[in-house]
């Protein structure tokens, strides 16, 4: 059963356990499953390692800033102004 066949009007609040229950909902095999796994598995992988780079950088930034403001501030470096 599909959803529009359970929707009277023009708006639904809300379906019944019994209508969601005779929804037919298709479910992949169990290779197509792994599949997908498999890819969402690899992808997140690689953003997790993409991320984990990135804030070691801002790791680094954030040192530099912190160095390079203190060395201002001790006369150990020169600033000029434009």
């Amino acid at each position: 059963m599909l959803i529009y066949v359970c929707q009277t009007g023009a708006n639904r609040e809300g379906l019944t356990f019994q209508q969601i229950n005779s929804f037919d909902l298709p479910i992949p095999d169990i290779k197509e499953q792994e599949q997908t796994i498999n890819f969402i598995e690899t992808h997140t992988s690689s953003i997790d390692a993409t991320t984990s780079k990135i804030e070691k950088e801002i790791e680094l930034l954030q040192e530099y800033r912190t160095a390079l403001i203190s060395e201002v501030v001790t006369g150990k470096v020169r600033v000029h102004s434009a």
